[in-house]
């Protein structure tokens, strides 16, 4: 159904499932695999050529998700790993300023090119818990990636296909403004020889200026909506106080 709905070809998806001790594979886990539903639709969505590996551990313990990266980045042929966990930086406490544990950088090894591979980049969530910072995310061989991401990567392409939108919303209303102001010379001149009332001019003059303020009104959206594609990449700087012009030294000459 998600693909169908984005146009989008059957996935190619291969399922590498952790066993444990005693030979069971993962357990169904209903908010788990909502949650990994979403991953691999949007990892299709996104490359949807890419051959996708869905690596599973027995659970959530920390060796255990780990040992199922180890799987993915020596699997051949694998480039990225897109980590769709996360938890506290290795600290009990909720206090800021002992978030961090220098135990969680033995496990950077983890997250890096083994030998003789192609190079592979890791992903990883950053966390739902607003402010409070997630491991692996906060690992420095990882990119991490959060809500706001994703929402920049949405407003960007919103922006994108509105700019797309509006260029072919303007050249139509320009040759409809041309078109219109052909029309207006050709019956202004047959007024003149006799060939056409005033009526007939007066409605050539309404069509041509409501065609002229349409034109405007596609231009005004496509300033509008390139004004919102900058902000999408990183605008907002018109609000930064840090940077505000002091309007003493607008003209001051050197």
């Amino acid at each position: 159904m998600f693909d169908q709905k984005f146009g989008l070809s059957d996935p190619s998806v291969t399922i590498a499932k952790e066993i444990d001790g005693d030979g069971n594979p993962p357990r169904a886990d209903n908010h788990w695999s909502t949650e990994t539903a979403l991953d691999v639709e949007w990892a299709h969505a996104i490359a949807p050529a890419a051959k996708i590996l869905l690596c599973q551990a027995t659970d959530s313990n920390f060796d255990n998700l780990t040992f199922m990266v180890d799987f993915a980045r020596n699997f051949s042929g694998v480039s990225v790993v897109s980590m769709s966990f996360g938890g506290r930086e290795f600290e009990r406490s909720w206090n800021p300023s002992s978030w961090f544990d220098a135990n969680q950088t033995d496990y950077d090894g983890h997250f890096t090119t083994p030998q003789g591979h192609r190079p592979v980049s890791f992903v990883a969530s950053s966390g739902d818990v607003g402010s409070i910072v997630a491991y692996p995310s906060t690992s420095p061989n990882v990119l991490a990636v959060g809500g706001t991401v994703i929402t920049a990567f949405q407003n960007v392409s919103n922006s994108l296909y509105a700019l797309n939108a509006d260029a072919e919303a303007l050249a139509a209303e320009t040759a409809a403004e041309s078109s219109a102001a052909e029309s207006l010379k050709l019956v202004q001149a047959q007024f003149k020889s006799g060939g056409a009332s005033y009526l007939q001019v007066l409605t050539a003059e309404q069509s041509y200026q409501t065609s002229a303020i349409a034109l405007v009104k596609a231009r005004a959206q496509r300033y509008v909506d390139t004004a919102a594609l900058f902000q999408s990449l990183g605008g907002g700087w018109w609000n930064r106080t840090d940077v505000a012009a002091d309007s003493s030294d607008c003209c001051k000459g050197s």
